[in-house]
């Protein structure tokens, strides 16, 4: 059962740029999630200036993920990326009108890494079950995989890719700006590895928001890859000791998440995808090799795709990008109405 309410509606619509409205989806996916979560999501939706101006036309759609630590307002100027407004974005970047979709997926750990988890609830779910039949209810969309594309910023990089790998039957072109821990080899290594040892010895839930960002968003993590709902305070097995070392069954369970490893697994859906594109900026050095990594087990899998470096930092070229280079590839593969 979908909840279909409009809470508000954020620009009026312009000739040049579309609207920007905020609806809410209620989702049987995150239902009684161990955090307990609100399974009620804000969701930022963009209709082109065509929408309303053709009654009768249907529109593909794009899905954006956020990163870690935001919501579905980091493409309305929220978040980490305060110079991104997704209608003047949508309305510069020419070619076909698309309808943009981004969900709040930010839950009590600061970020769900768009996983199933018996700890944080079904995320994936709700991005490929609930949120899809939402919108393909509520709005004018091409309802098939050929008219559907998937994208997302750092964690939502990384879940943009995951969830592509996974879901060949929806969508048929992904972009992953700057997606992060895609490979657990680079992301855990020894400073990382410290920071989770300190996580470790943690003994209390309410002590998560003054944690350091980078050991929350460990947490988050492990919730998504490795939960276990016998481990308290936090409900999640982490990948090492105390003292920094491995824990090897406990990495297994992690390793069976690292995407780089899942290309081969998944060869056969990603070859199904018109179009694979990442990117990443020159001054992420811990994301940036893993990118490298990701680009490379691709190309080992024969899978086509492209790779840029770009000039910059984590967040200072989103906008840029998305104006430039995310819209214009869906826009230009995504089929449109007949």
């Amino acid at each position: 059962v979908f909840l279909l309410v409009t809470l508000v509606v954020h620009r009026p619509a312009t000739a040049e740029e579309g609207r920007v409205e905020t609806i809410q989806v209620h989702s049987p996916s995150l239902v009684g999630n161990r955090l307990e979560d609100t399974p009620n999501r804000d969701v930022l939706v963009y209709l082109p200036p065509e929408y309303d101006q053709d009654s009768e036309r249907r529109f593909p759609v794009v899905y954006l993920l956020h990163g870690y630590s935001a919501d579905e307002t980091l493409w309305s100027g929220g978040g980490y990326v305060s110079d991104l407004n997704l209608a003047k974005v949508a309305g510069k970047s020419r070619g076909n009108a698309l309808i943009l979709v981004a969900p709040d997926c930010k839950n009590g750990y600061g970020g769900s890494w768009y996983t199933n988890s018996p700890v944080t609830g079904n995320w994936e779910d709700f991005i490929t079950k609930d949120l899809i039949g939402h919108i393909d209810t509520k709005y004018r969309t091409i309802p098939n995989r050929d008219s559907r594309g998937i994208a997302g910023h750092s964690m939502g990089g990384h879940g943009a890719i995951k969830i592509a790998m996974r879901h060949a039957e929806l969508y048929s072109v992904v972009y992953a700006m700057s997606a992060a821990w895609v490979d657990f080899d680079k992301t855990v290594n020894q400073e990382f590895s410290e920071q989770l040892a300190l996580a470790t010895k943690l003994k209390q839930r309410d002590v998560f928001p003054e944690i350091p960002w980078r050991g929350r968003a460990f947490i988050a993590l492990a919730a998504a890859v490795a939960p276990n709902l016998n481990s308290s305070p936090f409900f999640v097995d982490l990948p090492v000791d105390g003292h920094g070392q491995r824990i090897d069954h406990i990495w297994k369970r992690w390793r069976k998440h690292d995407l780089v490893h899942q290309v081969a697994t998944y060869r056969g859906n990603l070859r199904k995808y018109k179009a694979i594109s990442l990117d990443c900026g020159s001054e992420e050095p811990n994301l940036l090799p893993q990118n490298v990594a990701l680009s490379e087990a691709l190309g080992r899998a024969g899978i086509r795709h492209t790779f840029e470096k770009f000039e910059g930092n984590h967040a200072d070229r989103v906008a840029d990008q998305l104006e430039s280079k995310v819209l214009p590839l869906f826009s230009r593969l995504l089929e449109e109405d007949e």
